[in-house]
C-alpha cells in the first residue's frame, strides 16, 4: 500500500493512494484516510488526488501523468513530492477558471499502488466465503476474516476447503473465494477463487 504522512492543520494525516482509471483513459487516484486503524472513518474516502482535465490529455497519456485536482492542499502535494511518491512538472493545464498542476507518479510508487478492493482488503483484511449450489438449495456464507496473507487465512481457507468439499459431496459444486466484504458482495465477479469442488 502506497501511503502519505503529512501535518494538516496541527494533526498528523496519513493517506492511503489507490490506482484506478477515468473513463476516457488516464491515472485516477483516490485518497483514502489511513490515519487510524481504530477510528470509524479508517479507510474512508478523504478526497482525489486528481482530476481528468481535457487539457491535459495528452500529458496523462504517459505512464504515471497525471493532473493534480486545483484543490489538492500544497501541503499534500509537498509531503507526495519529499516522499519521492509525486514529481511535480512545472507545468500545469487550464480549464475553466482552474489551473490544474502536472505530475508524475514514480515508477516504484506505481508498482505497489493499488486498486481499491486490493487496499481495502490488505488494510481491513480479506474474507473467505464459501458459495456453493446443489440441486434446489443453494447460497454463500461466510468462514471468517483474517489479515491478508497471514497464516490465520490459511487455516480459514483451509477449513473453507472442508465445507466446499462436505457440501460438493452431497450433490453439486462449492467454490472458495477471497475478498473484500461479506457473503452478499464477494462472487466469482468480485473475489479471487481459491479452491473448487465439484462442477460448477
Amino acid at each position: 500500500m502506497v501511503t502519505v504522512e503529512f501535518d494538516s492543520m496541527g494533526e498528523a494525516v496519513r493517506l492511503a493512494l489507490v490506482a484506478g482509471e477515468y473513463v476516457g483513459g488516464g491515472l485516477a487516484v483516490l485518497l483514502l484516510d489511513a490515519t487510524d486503524p481504530r477510528s470509524d472513518g479508517y479507510m474512508a474516502e478523504w478526497g482525489v488526488l486528481t482530476a481528468s482535465v481535457p487539457a491535459a490529455a495528452e500529458w496523462c497519456r504517459g505512464r504515471g501523468n497525471i493532473a493534480i485536482d486545483a484543490d489538492a492542499p500544497a501541503v499534500l502535494l509537498e509531503a507526495l513530492e519529499a516522499a519521492g511518491t509525486v514529481r511535480m512538472a512545472d507545468r500545469s493545464a487550464a480549464s475553466g477558471m482552474a489551473r490544474y498542476p502536472l505530475a508524475t507518479v514514480a515508477g516504484h510508487a506505481l508498482a505497489v499502488m493499488a486498486s481499491l478492493p486490493e487496499t481495502l482488503e490488505e488494510a481491513l483484511g480479506s474474507t473467505v466465503v464459501v458459495e456453493y449450489e446443489s440441486g434446489d438449495d443453494g447460497g454463500a456464507f461466510e468462514v471468517g476474516t483474517a489479515p491478508a496473507g497471514s497464516v490465520e487465512l490459511e487455516r480459514l481457507i483451509a477449513a473453507a476447503r472442508s465445507e466446499a468439499d462436505a457440501l460438493a459431496a452431497a450433490g453439486g459444486w462449492a467454490a472458495v473465494r477471497v475478498g473484500f466484504g461479506d457473503a452478499e458482495t464477494i462472487d466469482c465477479e468480485t473475489g479471487r477463487t481459491v479452491y473448487m469442488a465439484g462442477a460448477e
